[in-house]
């Protein structure tokens, strides 16, 4: 593993061969950091099934990961842990060793994979994913895990859904997504990110796009709407009549708007955030459940704790500078979805829990409407990334306990008087997952 330790002025970047890296003022420690505010045993970094671990021994000031407290934590590869006042930057982590999940996978032959995808690799979409992450983490604070799923959305060809209360960082976090991103060619007219403010007086042409006559060139032209963007915002997306819905429904769906019976091609990398407000329903046109469907992901934006609010409070203060920060091409973003589809593995295992886990929602008491077959061909992708960020050519089935909720919640239709789909989804799951984890044993 290596580690980039940074205290003060001062800067190192070390290797480290231990399986256990113990963190502290103590001398036997693997990394001593002399710091009145460090334990002699203060955190230890270890090898787990699923990666490499950061695990805090109970230590007075605690660990942070990415600014959040932490007990323990998987590590990926830009990832920051804070101990004390010393900063340590992930910038390698080691491949776990071969578990179950690796042995029970079909075989695959790895030669001259390296050229079939242009000389890119998992390690180098991994650092694409960290870059986008840390941008976004610099203007949105307290909403690591959020960022993660959006990130996963982005390299998995999804759109997301984000809801909650205004004022909770929902736009702030899409602009931040959209200034993640370059182009190669400043000549290039489409942008990386566009607004729309969805309300009720809002035409389908106000979001696809308009043909109007050009009287000086006597011909009919296409100006392309605010969809024609790596990016789009949909901001407040159910104020929208049903008629707007459906129009942007074909954008979601097909990667493709059709205006005058012409149809026009979207960006190869173009992703959908709305946002809606889950209170303030009056005059809203809820969304249908086909359209829900398009969405990969649901996440509900909860409010910030104590120590993150105060972080934003003093972030506005001092403003945020992110123009030094990199930015992540367009085009790389779109190369790298099918060396992850291709390097990361999923075994037939994996696809036997996703159809038990749809099994199972389906024939739930409780829900009037299962997940549909085209979630599921939607969740492989998404699990894949998530698995590439944490450091793995291999799904797991921890990724789709992580993902479970944004993923099929939203999918599903409850019977009158049930209001919590996530718990229900959960509940539901539950006897998949375990299943899965006593196959896992029963033949490692």
């Amino acid at each position: 593993m290596k580690l980039k330790v940074v205290v003060g002025e001062r800067s190192e970047t070390r290797e480290f061969l231990e399986e256990a890296i113990s963190i502290g003022r103590a001398e036997g420690s693997v990394l001593r950091l002399d710091d009145e505010g460090i334990a002699d045993g203060h955190a230890v970094i270890e090898k787990t099934d699923e990666g490499y671990a950061v695990r805090d021994l109970g230590s007075r000031v605690g660990t942070l990961v990415n600014q959040n407290r932490v007990d323990s934590a998987l590590l990926a590869v830009g990832d920051i842990l804070q101990v004390g006042k010393a900063l340590i930057y992930v910038e390698q982590v080691p491949r776990p060793s071969r578990h179950t999940w690796i042995r029970l996978r079909p075989e695959q032959k790895k030669s001259d994979e390296t050229k079939e995808h242009g000389g890119l690799t998992l390690e180098h979409a991994r650092g694409l994913a960290a870059t986008i992450s840390a941008r976004c983490r610099a203007r949105v604070r307290g909403r690591d895990d959020v960022i993660e799923q959006v990130v996963i959305a982005i390299l998995a060809g999804g759109h997301v859904l984000l809801e909650d209360y205004p004022g909770s960082g929902k736009t702030t976090l899409a602009k931040a997504l959209g200034g993640s991103l370059s182009k190669a060619s400043s000549g290039d007219s489409i942008p990386t990110f566009r607004r729309v403010q969805f309300t009720p007086d809002l035409l389908p042409s106000d979001v696809t796009g308009v043909t109007f006559f050009d009287a000086k060139n006597q011909t009919f032209v296409f100006r392309p709407g605010p969809v024609f963007a790596n990016i789009v915002l949909a901001d407040e997306i159910n104020r929208a009549s049903p008629k707007v819905q459906a129009a942007l429904l074909e954008a979601m769906a097909e990667k493709q708007v059709t205006v005058d019976n012409e149809t026009h091609a979207l960006e190869d990398l173009f992703c959908v955030i709305a946002t809606q407000n889950p209170l303030d329903t009056a005059g809203t046109y809820p969304l249908p459940i086909p359209q829900l469907d398009r969405f990969l992901f649901k996440i509900q934006m909860k409010h910030l704790t104590r120590e993150n609010e105060l972080e934003v409070l003093g972030q506005h203060l001092e403003g945020v500078n992110t123009s030094r920060m990199e930015k992540v091409p367009v085009q790389e973003l779109v190369d790298v979805r099918p060396v992850i589809c291709s390097e990361v593995k999923v075994s037939p295992q994996i696809h036997e829990l996703l159809v038990d886990v749809a099994g199972l929602l389906r024939g739930d008491k409780r829900i009037a409407q299962g997940i549909s077959t085209r979630a599921l061909v939607l969740a492989v992708p998404a699990i894949q990334v998530r698995a590439m960020m944490h450091g793995r050519d291999f799904v797991s089935p921890e990724d789709l306990r992580a993902l479970l909720i944004p993923l099929f919640a939203h999918r599903i239709v409850l019977k009158p008087g049930v209001r919590d789909a996530a718990a229900v989804v959960t509940e539901c799951a539950v006897p998949a997952l375990e299943s899965a984890a006593r196959k896992t044993l029963q033949k490692a």
